[in-house]
C-alpha cells in the first residue's frame, strides 16, 4: 500500500511539472509576441488608426535628407531640410532582439519632420528673424539654402520647425495574408501646421511596399541595416 502511494505521487509530481513546464512555454511566447493592447487599431481591414503616443516609443534611428527633396510620401518637394524619425513598439522590439524576427502585430512607424528657413528667412541673404510670425527661441542670424545649415548663438546645425506626415508599417497575418511578410503600408500625410490625419487607406504595392520588397526581402522587408538601434 505504501509503494503504491508513493508511485501515485510520483505520477502526480510529473504531470503537474508537464503542466508547468507547458504554462511557462506559453509564457515564453507570450513574451516574444505582441499583446493585443499593443496591436494596431483598424477601422476595417484597409484603414487603420494613427497610434496614440508612438513618439514614446523606442526611437531606433533618424535620416536626413537635403533642402528641396521629394518626400516618399507622396512625392512632393519639401523645401527645408527633412528628417526621417523611426520609433519602433516596445514589445515588438523586445521580441526582435530576442529572436532575430518581426512578430505578427509589430508596429513600425517614421515620424517625418522638416526645416523652415526657406519660409522664414529673407529670400536675398539668407537672413532668419521670425519663426511663424514669433521670435526664434535663439537668434538663427542666417541659413545656406543648399545644405540646410543655420549659424545660431549655439553654433551651427540643422533644426527642426515643423512635423508633416509619417508613414506607418503593421505586420497583420490576418488582414495582409497575401502580403509579402504580412506587411501592410500607410500614410498620414503630409500636412503642414495641422494635426495628421487620424485614419489612413492601405497604400497600393507600387507607393510603398514595392521598395520593401525589391530591397529588403532578406530582412523581413524591414531596412533593419540602416537603423542604428536595430543593429546586434
Amino acid at each position: 500500500m505504501h509503494k503504491k502511494t508513493e508511485i501515485r505521487l510520483l505520477n502526480l509530481s510529473a504531470c503537474l511539472f508537464a503542466v508547468a513546464f507547458s504554462a511557462g512555454s506559453s509564457a515564453a511566447s507570450v513574451t516574444e509576441g505582441v499583446a493585443a493592447s499593443a496591436r494596431a487599431t483598424f477601422e476595417s481591414n484597409t484603414v487603420v488608426k494613427l497610434p496614440e503616443g508612438y513618439r514614446n516609443w523606442t526611437h531606433i534611428g533618424t535620416y536626413f535628407k537635403e533642402p528641396g527633396k521629394t518626400t516618399i510620401l507622396d512625392g512632393s518637394v519639401i523645401k527645408g531640410a527633412q528628417f526621417g524619425n523611426t520609433y519602433v513598439e516596445p514589445s515588438a522590439l523586445a521580441a526582435f532582439k530576442k529572436t532575430g524576427k518581426w512578430p505578427d502585430g509589430t508596429q513600425l512607424l517614421k515620424d517625418f519632420s522638416a526645416s523652415g528657413f526657406s519660409d522664414q528667412c529673407d529670400a536675398a541673404s539668407g537672413v532668419c528673424s521670425m519663426n511663424q510670425g514669433k521670435k526664434w527661441p535663439q537668434e538663427i542670424k542666417s541659413c545656406d539654402k543648399v545644405t540646410g545649415v543655420c549659424a545660431t548663438t549655439h553654433g551651427k546645425g540643422v533644426f527642426e520647425q515643423y512635423y508633416f506626415g509619417a508613414g506607418y508599417m503593421v505586420k497583420d497575418a490576418k488582414r495582409f495574408p497575401k502580403a509579402p511578410g504580412n506587411w501592410g503600408y500607410f500614410g498620414f500625410g503630409p500636412v503642414k501646421g495641422t494635426p495628421y490625419p487620424k485614419t489612413a487607406e492601405l497604400r497600393p504595392m507600387e507607393q510603398c511596399s514595392g521598395c520593401h520588397v525589391a530591397n529588403r526581402a532578406d530582412k523581413d522587408f524591414v531596412f533593419s541595416d540602416l537603423h542604428l538601434g536595430l543593429q546586434q
